[in-house]
């Protein structure tokens, strides 16, 4: 069995969510330009700036990209979750029976509240 290389991990976790529509997930495979980047770029006439973040091996580099391709699903699985189980929740609170239930948990909580602070 295989273990994590911490390299992936490190990666990953110095990634921003999205930067300016580069995904978090692709992005390690090139340096982002930075404004002072892009200026000296143009007199970078000999290509000397051109860097790529690379691998030590080609099994390392799949690792990552594989790695990436895994966690962007996951994270897109996530997003299409929250943003259903959120719609659910606002349809279910502007329902009758959704009301009367918050109303009931309301009061419930605000009875044990009121017991706690009797008890005090």
């Amino acid at each position: 069995m295989k273990t994590e290389d911490p390299s992936v991990r490190a990666i990953f976790a110095s990634s921003a969510p999205a930067l300016g529509g580069v995904s978090c997930y692709s992005s390690f495979l090139f340096p982002l330009p930075s404004f002072f980047y892009g200026i000296a770029r143009v007199f970078d006439l000999g290509a000397q700036l051109d860097s790529y973040n690379v691998s030590i091996t080609p099994d390392q580099a799949d690792s990552i990209a594989l790695s990436a391709d895994w966690l962007a699903a996951s994270a897109d699985v996530r997003e299409a979750t929250i943003d259903s189980l959120t719609e659910y929740v606002k349809g279910y609170l502007e329902s009758d029976e959704g009301k009367t239930a918050l109303r009931e948990g309301l009061h419930k909580l605000h009875g044990h509240l009121d017991t706690m602070l009797i008890a005090r």
